[in-house]
């Protein structure tokens, strides 16, 4: 029960985050590229690869296709994942791990967690990892 209830409220901060702001009274910082490249790193589990929906409709691509369309100044993405199907927070350590991403990435997302609920692994296992990926996530932002 807890677990769910972490993931609901992670999932509606990151819809708070990403809520457009009518106001108009400051803009959000957009990602930068560096010669019209935007690079973009995707973490996570059946979510960001799209399991059942296809590669194409999966969060990561919709973002890296939102991103190419939003700004003119990008011409291309360079679009990198970490994902598996099934993966928990542990699985992720290890991919990152094995993978060893570069650390100048523009825009870095991570879907993770619902695999630690549904295999029943601890909320407290959940926290520290988690905790443990999202410094690592923020590192990869160059």
């Amino acid at each position: 029960q807890t677990m769910r209830i972490l993931v609901l409220l992670w999932t509606a901060l990151l819809l708070m985050a990403c809520a457009k702001d009518d106001g108009g009274q400051t803009e959000e910082p957009k990602p930068t590229a560096s010669n019209g490249v935007l690079k973009y790193l995707a973490l996570g589990d059946s979510y960001t690869i799209g399991t059942a929906i296809g590669v194409d409709s999966s969060y990561s691509a919709q973002l890296r296709d939102s991103l190419l369309s939003a700004d003119s100044s990008i011409d291309s993405v360079y679009y990198e994942v970490i994902a598996t199907n099934g993966w928990t927070t542990r699985d992720l350590i290890n991919g990152i791990s094995a993978r060893e991403p570069a650390s100048d990435f523009d825009v870095v997302t991570m879907l993770i967690g619902v695999n630690n609920q549904y295999q029943g692994r601890s909320v407290s296992q959940y926290k520290s990892e988690f905790t443990q990926l999202l410094k690592q996530a923020i590192g990869f932002a160059g």
